[in-house]
């Protein structure tokens, strides 16, 4: 049987992670504008995306280098509230230790006793010592663990990759045309294009959706974050996380590469001019150079899948940085593109349905952060007057976030919640700490032995 053929009109991250999730399964020829240059910025990712690397077959300490690439173990949250707090991934590792289900009520079970979740992931404690990841093996445990990268290396490895796999062409386009049943041909400069599927990664440009009449809806009035700045400083050793730091008017993202420290202010421009953001960069960061100044729009399309098109990247939605979910979601919006194809999802309704749920928790929690009613300063207000509370303890769990993840933010931000005295967790809470110190012990050991030999 005839592959299926997906055109995937516009490259960057969007475009090329797209063309690695699918190419496996599908005739998959990218296109892209010759003419627009990649930012080139720091960027932080999921476990999400690098589980989908090696699915694909990607040697990942050959992409880490080169790409510039660093561990991620979780993001460090600094001036968010009294005292810093550490958002790790992991949420793979506990359902592991206690199965899926046992896993949820165990961990709604430390939370409503105050327990300290995010100290029950061995990725924490790794953070904090420093200990380097080991991409080489091939255990589970190292399947939980993220990367960050520089963003203009990426599209260039996958191009590598991906050579003599896919089909890339440089074309201008000119012109989409549809018909009652979706899109029928792209046309570009240099050549005509026409596929069974297609995928719109043209960022904010919307090329695909746009022909087929779907709106963009605004969500800036949830969140005033529509501004960015990035700069870079020397190099610091052994910090394998982000670091989100609460400023002013937004927070800092600081993101470690193999030779440099990527750093971005994300701010409001309803609560600081360019001129007054550059002056507080100043007044923390010293004299750095701007390298690059974003302007973006939260929102999402009413329809990310319709008839034979999905948009994915920028060109379906966007929040802001925090957390990287944009990234995360691409893997997981091909991976879903993928299924509906294989359930003949007519129109992709299902698929569309499901996706805006996933993007909608994708806001929620995002959103969530900011749920500190005394912190002082009038973005900090102003942003926590959008904020709608919801139920936490005993909250529903909705992909792609794991109530561990709403969990260690909540205990993060000191999120108020009823304590439960009388329930005892305390033999399960010291069965993971004997095996989150077991592990850690085991990779100290490993990092040993490896110094030794060089």
């Amino acid at each position: 049987m005839a592959r299926k053929k997906i055109l995937i009109v516009g490259g960057g991250t969007a475009g090329w992670l797209s063309a690695i999730v699918l190419h496996k399964k599908y005739d998959v020829h990218l296109v892209e504008s010759p003419y627009i240059p990649t930012v080139g910025v720091g960027e932080s990712t999921t476990e999400t995306v690098i589980d989908a690397l090696r699915q694909a077959g990607v040697n990942i300490k050959e992409f880490m280098d080169y790409c510039n690439g660093t561990p991620k173990y979780g993001v460090l949250f600094d001036n968010w509230s009294e005292q810093s707090y550490f958002h790790a991934f992991g949420e793979n590792f506990l359902e592991h230790q206690f199965g899926a289900e046992d896993c949820i009520d165990f961990l709604t079970k430390c939370y409503k006793t105050g327990r300290d979740i995010t100290s029950l992931i061995p990725y924490t404690l790794m953070a904090k010592k420093g200990i380097p990841y080991d991409f080489s093996s091939d255990e589970e445990f190292f399947n939980d663990v993220a990367i960050q990268w520089q963003n203009g290396k990426v599209p260039e490895y996958f191009k590598k990759f991906l050579h003599g796999k896919i089909k890339h062409s440089y074309d201008t386009i000119k012109g989409i045309y549809s018909d009652e049943f979706g899109i029928t041909s792209v046309h570009g400069q240099e050549n005509n294009y026409n596929a069974h599927y297609y995928i719109d990664c043209t960022g904010s440009a919307r090329l695909l959706s746009k022909e087929l009449g779907i709106k963009w809806e605004s969500w800036s009035n949830e969140t005033p974050l529509d501004s960015a700045l990035t700069y870079s400083a020397e190099y610091k050793p052994n910090i394998f996380y982000t670091t989100a730091t609460a400023w002013d008017c937004g927070w800092e993202w600081s993101i470690p590469l193999q030779d440099k420290m990527q750093h971005g202010y994300v701010y409001s421009s309803k609560h600081a001019t360019k001129e007054q953001a550059l002056e507080e960069i100043k007044r923390r960061r010293g004299d750095v150079k701007i390298t690059n100044e974003l302007r973006f729009e939260s929102g999402v399309l009413n329809k990310v899948a319709d008839k034979n098109m999905i948009s994915i990247g920028l060109s379906s939605h966007f929040i802001e940085p925090l957390e990287a979910t944009n990234i995360e979601m691409g893997v997981i919006m091909a991976k879903e593109f993928d299924k509906a194809i294989e359930e003949n999802d007519i129109g992709f309704n299902k698929l569309n349905k499901k996706l805006l749920t996933y993007i909608d928790e994708v806001k929620d929690f995002v959103l969530f952060h900011y749920a500190i009613p005394d912190k002082p300063g009038k973005f900090w207000e102003d942003i926590y007057k959008q904020y709608s509370e919801s139920d936490i303890v005993d909250r529903k769990q909705i992909y792609p976030w794991h109530i561990f993840n709403w969990y260690s933010v909540a205990q993060g931000i000191n999120f108020d919640k009823e304590l439960y005295e009388n329930i005892d967790v305390e033999v399960e809470y010291f069965t993971s700490e004997f095996e989150k110190e077991r592990k850690v012990a085991e990779l100290e050991r490993m990092e040993s032995e490896t110094r030794g030999l060089s």
